[in-house]
């Protein structure tokens, strides 16, 4: 009886189980879509249970996996089958001719036991393989429905002794079970290790199983979202970029006649008949269909990356879309930045034991640096990014960032796998040895001979054009800037000393100042001792002399050179003292301007009075009022002043304003200060005045501030009845 469609459908995932596509490859290189992909190369060496139990289904359900299996394999992957019946022969096949490869196996009809040794046959054909690309993956799949017989030890350990194993390229080994049908042992996986297991009991769980081991293994998604356009037609889209697209189609012999996309035109690379009906007499199955394999190839027939989009399939013949199995092998790659102080290292030959680094991990699209979004990329996917010295992990993470605080001595290895559940791991691994590089090093002195520099000019360089120079070499070979910056090398000044012992003349011995030495440093490597005054004045305070120059190495100050330049000093550096001279008096001239008392603006006020019978003041005409602005006396090094009715008014601290007790001795007989009101008892402030002349016949006064409020009186002589009056408003 026919098989429903579901189930059928189901078992075509069987073709998957040996990776019967290219998996997933990582490039770190920059390409555009389009540009060649290399594919990794697969080699698989199937166990084939082709014992007498298998009669009926299930050697029909195997045999037609195996026409599967090598319809869609690449002709560089590698097949090869050991069936139990011939335990110690190894069948090779010949993908240049696939048909041939699939007529053959539709065709065998041997049987016999399930003997031990057909593992270890099928084993040693992988070990016996050379295999130099480290991109090739090695896969060892038993296929079987019952206990194998004749093993010196458990399938359980044989299976694990192989698991993981170094093969000749440094991959591991990948092992599968499939164990069909009640009497297969069962095995326990050890999906770290590289085993895989698989135990079904019912022809569903069959079924079922070959699915899960499918997208275990595969590298290929099953297409969604699959729509029938018309009766030949169908489309579907992806999206991820893809390399290849496989399409089978069950009890129908049509063919994918045209591929494309909006933007190309893809190649059909192949279209295999299948069929197993009546391969086995006590089977009533009908098995039979189409392997097509389509991808983009360009003109030396290197397979190329598709963009992701919406694909369309036209088939020669009526297709029902409920009996098509259509998958996609996504194209994903990862891109690795090794970076170190925010700059990413191309070349890790210039890594330097002690370096920190930073590890960045990025899914693109295979062949470029174009990312892929975190949204189309598979659920649970993870990350394993390992930094691993000598064999031993120094540092690890399960992020996309790695940070190495120090790169050490040794075989060095930086590892970074992106991790999708139930698919093979894209590796990039990258190796690099460092050892401990024992250095040489060197000072050598550039020694320009006359080296002067006159005392007044030095800033303009020396009289031979050229300065004091080192170089540091390693074995005798000078080092550059950028060969001594990725060494963390450069030169230390460790001090600079003057012997003018043989400098004469007191203008010329008199410099006590050292000119300030700077190291510089060319592209070419060398440094350059440059001799600089600070101030253009001080030429004459440098000390003339022969200079001593000590350098050494910044890492070893035992490795260290001298080097000598002269400053010479003439009879003319007389004019720099004349000039400094000048240059400090107008300094103190402008202190004095900026910090001597100063007028603000204030009004000084002159009245006279007359004192009348009665004892009153009487205002007469005359009266005046000048401002006494900031500029009045400003300029003069003494105090700002300025004479007022032959009196001497001045500028004191703060804003005060006084009148000099000079000129007060000079022009009156008597002063004083009072708050009353003159026009009612001037004779009284007169009496109160103190005389300026004294017993011994001297004239003195005091200094008379004139505060807010506050008059000064002056009467000009004995008897006088006129009185002057100063103030400031």
């Amino acid at each position: 009886m026919l098989l429903k469609n579901k189930i059928v459908k189901k078992f075509f995932s069987l073709v998957l189980v040996c990776l019967i596509f290219v998996p997933f490859f990582a490039f770190s290189g920059e390409a555009k879509v389009g540009d060649e992909v290399k594919a990794a190369k697969k080699i698989i060496s199937v166990v084939y249970d082709d014992s007498g139990s298998m009669f009926g289904n299930s050697w029909v359900y195997a045999n037609y996996a195996m026409q599967s299996l090598a319809a869609l394999l690449n002709e560089k992957d590698e097949l090869y089958i050991t069936y139990m019946s011939s335990p110690e022969t190894v069948v090779e096949t010949d993908l240049s001719d696939v048909g041939k490869v699939v007529s053959n196996i539709r065709e065998w009809s041997e049987s016999g036991t399930t003997p031990g040794k057909t593992i270890k046959t099928a084993a040693k054909k992988l070990q016996s393989i050379s295999e130099k690309d480290a991109s090739t993956q090695f896969w060892l799949v038993v296929m079987t429905d019952g206990k194998i017989s004749g093993l010196s030890k458990s399938l359980q350990k044989t299976l694990n002794s192989y698991k993981g194993k170094t093969m000749s390229n440094s991959s591991a080994l990948n092992v599968v079970y499939l164990g069909m049908g009640s009497k297969a042992e069962k095995i326990s996986e050890d999906k770290a290790g590289g085993l895989y297991s698989y135990r079904s009991k019912t022809d569903q769980e069959i079924f079922s199983a070959m699915f899960e081991v499918a997208n275990l293994i595969s590298g290929r998604f099953s297409a969604t979202g699959i729509k029938q356009i018309d009766s030949k037609t169908i489309q579907f889209s992806s999206p991820l970029p893809l390399y290849s697209i496989s399409v089978l189609s069950q009890s129908s012999d049509a063919v994918v006649e045209k591929a494309y996309t909006t933007e190309a035109q893809l190649d059909i690379n192949r279209n295999i008949l299948l069929d197993a009906t009546d391969i086995a007499k006590s089977s009533q199955l009908r098995l039979f269909g189409n392997a097509s394999v389509i991808n983009k190839m360009d003109s030396s027939g290197s397979a190329q990356v598709v963009p992701a989009e919406t694909y369309t399939l036209k088939f020669s013949k009526k297709v029902d879309v409920d009996d098509l199995l259509i998958q996609y092998e996504p194209a994903i790659g990862i891109n690795v930045s090794i970076s170190s102080n925010g700059i990413e290292i191309e070349d890790l030959s210039k890594i330097i034991i002690g370096d920190s680094v930073e590890v960045a991990v990025t899914p693109v699209v295979p062949g470029t640096k174009t990312a892929l979004s975190s949204g189309d990329l598979p659920e649970g996917l993870s990350w394993k990014i390992e930094y691993i010295v000598n064999q031993k992990e120094q540092a690890s993470t399960d992020s996309t960032k790695l940070a190495v605080s120090e790169i050490k001595e040794g075989e060095n290895i930086i590892r970074a796998s992106m991790l999708i559940p139930g698919y093979a791991p894209i590796v990039f691994e990258e190796d690099f040895d460092l050892e401990k590089i024992v250095y040489n090093f060197s000072i050598e002195t550039v020694q320009p001979d006359p080296l002067k520099y006159y005392r007044k000019n030095l800033n303009k360089g020396s009289e031979q054009g050229q300065n004091l120079g080192f170089y540091v070499a390693n074995d005798g070979v000078r080092l550059t800037k950028n060969q001594l910056s990725a060494l963390g090398v450069t030169l230390d000044l460790n001090g600079v000393s003057c012997d003018n012992s043989m400098v004469s003349g007191f203008l010329k011995r008199m410099g006590t100042l050292q000119p300030e030495c700077v190291l510089e440093l060319a592209d070419d490597g060398k440094f350059e001792i440059i001799p600089k005054k600070k101030f253009a004045f001080t030429s004459f305070l440098l000390r003339a002399g022969k200079y001593t120059v000590d350098v050494a190495l910044s890492s070893d100050n035992s490795i260290n050179a001298q080097g000598f330049f002269e400053i010479v000093a003439k009879n003319s550096d007389i004019l720099d003292l004349l000039w400094l001279i000048l240059s400090i008096l107008a300094i103190l001239y402008v202190l004095r301007i900026i910090t001597k008392p100063k007028f603000h603006g204030e009004a000084i006020n002159y009245e006279l009075y007359k004192i009348n019978s009665e004892g009153h003041g009487v205002p007469q005409r005359l009266f005046d009022c000048k401002t006494l602005n900031i500029t009045k006396g400003l300029f003069r090094l003494s105090k700002s002043k300025m004479k007022f009715y032959g009196y001497e008014i001045v500028a004191g601290p703060g804003k005060t304003i006084f009148v000099s007790e000079r000129s007060i001795a000079k022009n009156c007989y008597s002063y004083g200060t009072s708050a009353a009101n003159p026009a009612n008892r001037l004779a009284s402030i007169a009496r109160g005045l103190f005389k300026t002349e004294q017993p011994d016949g001297s004239k003195t006064a005091q200094d008379i501030s004139l505060g807010e409020g506050q008059k000064l009186y002056l009467r000009a002589s004995k008897g006088d009845p006129y009185i002057t009056c100063i103030w400031v408003e």
